[in-house]
């Protein structure tokens, strides 16, 4: 099982980006087991140019069988991308409560 974690980043270091993935891959591997694999949507290049982000970010989510998407997605851009790609290619979708 593979999961893509998508969820808002813009204003975090990325200490604080780091530290919210790893909260969130330990909830899911209670909900899914040890055996779980973590798609990391973190980009740590020299990036900066925002489509270009999201374009890699797309490519990642391709490989997943489940799309999370945590708190707050809704108002970040480029979750609200992956979450329409998500839906309209019939990936597993799941939303944090």
């Amino acid at each position: 099982m593979k999961i893509f974690i998508s969820m808002p980043m813009n204003g975090k270091s990325n200490e604080q980006i780091a530290e919210e993935f790893e909260t969130h891959c330990e909830v899911l591997r209670q909900k899914y087991g040890k055996n779980t694999k973590f798609i990391n949507s973190i980009d740590n290049s020299e990036e900066t140019d925002p489509i270009r982000l999201l374009s890699k970010s797309l490519f990642k989510l391709a490989k997943a069988d489940i799309v999370y998407f945590a708190s707050g997605w809704q108002q970040a851009r480029g979750c609200s991308v992956e979450f329409n790609v998500a839906k309209m290619y019939g990936k597993a979708v799941l939303e944090e409560m």
